[in-house]
């Protein structure tokens, strides 16, 4: 029995579409001659890869490997490559109020809860912010001053002075940073 496979005269890598005029039925070894001509003419590194495989040079699984290394290979042209001040200004007038959505931003903190930090990115946080100034805000209600993320844990809405409750620890026991039950 002949098995064929459905060919893309321009491959979809190169643009070509699943138009019916662009795809032709072949058996096998025209498949994997045909992968080969084109990569011979344009020297495209999918083609090698469709060639060997389809060939039988490589496996399944060692194409599939050399499919996610050459298609990374294409992402670092730009790694470490620094913008124009032009660039870099048509980046910023395109995202200027713009509001990411609850979807957007969910799924950035999905990827990175539970990511450990190394001790090396610990440390060049540490010094990057030597030096820096701490922002420091001051309750309306009851005049206590303090860092602004710490203020606002127990101040401003939640202040004492307007609740008229008594702030509790319970739920920090257990917590590294709780040193004293009340």
């Amino acid at each position: 029995m002949i098995i064929f496979h459905k060919h893309h005269i321009i491959p979809r890598h190169a643009g070509g579409t699943d138009d019916p005029s662009n795809i032709i039925k072949v058996n096998v070894a025209m498949h994997a001659f045909l992968h080969k001509q084109l990569y011979e003419d344009y020297g495209r590194w999918q083609d090698n890869t469709a060639y060997k495989s389809l060939a039988g040079i490589i496996s399944i699984q060692e194409a599939i490997q050399e499919t996610k290394r050459m298609a990374n290979l294409g992402n670092k042209h730009r790694q470490g490559k620094p913008k124009s001040d032009e660039e870099v200004e048509k980046i910023r007038k395109a995202l200027t109020g713009k509001k990411r959505s609850k979807e957007s931003i969910d799924k950035q903190k999905k990827i990175l809860t539970g990511r450990k930090q190394t001790s090396e990115h610990i440390e060049n946080k540490r010094i990057s912010n030597l030096g820096k100034k701490r922002k420091i805000v001051e309750c309306p209600h009851c005049g206590k001053t303090g860092g602004i993320n710490a203020m606002h844990i127990w101040h401003f809405d939640k202040c004492s002075m307007i609740t008229g409750k008594k702030h509790e620890l319970k739920h920090m026991i257990g917590n590294k940073h709780a040193k004293r039950k009340k």
